[in-house]
């Protein structure tokens, strides 16, 4: 069973095509700023665990293997920073 659509007739006189069944509808304005807003705080949310976290691991370990753990714990964060964003927001397909 197929929807009928009316033509809608503007005032000037010109007649307004609906759009292809297939067409999504463009993304709203408040959706952007959403997602924009969520990346920029994953963002925020990496940097302060790329910055605060090896000061505390150094804090608790001292000598060299302080410095061991922060990179090790670096490589494994940054890392997994990577994977959960492209999780979240992957890329677009062209």
């Amino acid at each position: 069973m197929a929807i009928k659509r009316r033509v809608v007739e503007p005032p000037t006189g010109t007649t307004v095509q609906p759009q292809e069944q297939g067409a999504p509808p463009p993304p709203r304005r408040s959706e952007w700023v959403r997602e924009d807003l969520a990346r920029q705080y994953y963002y925020l949310l990496c940097l302060a665990i790329d910055v605060f976290v090896p000061l505390q691991i150094l804090q608790w370990v001292p000598g060299p293997a302080g410095f061991t753990v922060v990179f090790v714990f670096l490589a494994i964060a940054i890392l997994a920073e990577f994977y959960v964003y492209r999780w979240l927001w992957p890329r677009e397909e062209e």
